[in-house]
């Protein structure tokens, strides 16, 4: 599977790389959300792990940007925090949607947990 992982943190997108690539798959890293958006235009992934916080288009916006016109057909699960959790969790019941909310993994996320993860995606 093509694996785009999009996150600010250097050594989380370096173990995902090697986790994910020793587990068979094919990783793309990304250090900012406009990077994820560029990969993911040039070979859409089949799953997209991304951070919730990115400095420059942060997870949220990145997944809206991909979904719009319904052009998201792979799994997208963002990574944050607890506190980032529960105000997804909420945005989700305040906005009645919880069908457009991604899934959700909390922080701290290691490469073999995404291998995991990728793992449990496969038919």
């Amino acid at each position: 599977m093509r694996v785009l992982v999009a996150d600010e943190c250097a050594t989380l997108r370096a173990g995902a790389e090697q986790a994910l690539r020793a587990a068979g798959h094919t990783p793309v890293v990304a250090a900012s959300g406009w990077d994820a958006w560029r990969f993911s235009r040039e070979q859409a992934p089949d799953v997209a792990f991304v951070g919730l916080d990115l400095a420059d288009l942060d997870g949220l916006e990145l997944v809206s940007l991909w979904r719009q016109g319904g052009r998201c057909p792979w799994p997208v699960v963002l990574m944050t925090d607890a506190a980032g959790a529960e105000a997804l969790r909420l945005w989700s019941a305040l906005t009645g949607e919880p069908e457009a909310a991604p899934d959700v993994l909390r922080r701290p996320v290691t490469g073999p947990l995404l291998a995991d993860v990728v793992g449990g995606l496969l038919p």
